[in-house]
């Protein structure tokens, strides 16, 4: 986030809103939580290739184990 977007709005309570945050504020707020959505989005791709890179690697063990327990 820009210094100038943040520091452009007064997001304390009013008289006539307590506890509202500013209408300018909401097309940030929109983005914002895309950004967080795609971040999840790309965690959890991370996330199922470290999965099955672990599981690779696990029968790769596995079959190393039993190749030396044969000798």
């Amino acid at each position: 986030m820009r210094a100038a977007e943040g520091a452009a709005h007064d997001y304390s309570a009013s008289a006539d809103r307590p506890g509202s945050v500013p209408f300018t504020s909401a097309p940030l707020v929109l983005r914002e939580f895309e950004k967080g959505g795609h971040q999840l989005h790309w965690l959890v791709q991370q996330e199922t290739a470290l999965e099955e890179t672990l599981l690779c690697v696990s029968g790769a063990l596995r079959v190393l184990e039993e190749l030396l327990s044969a000798d």
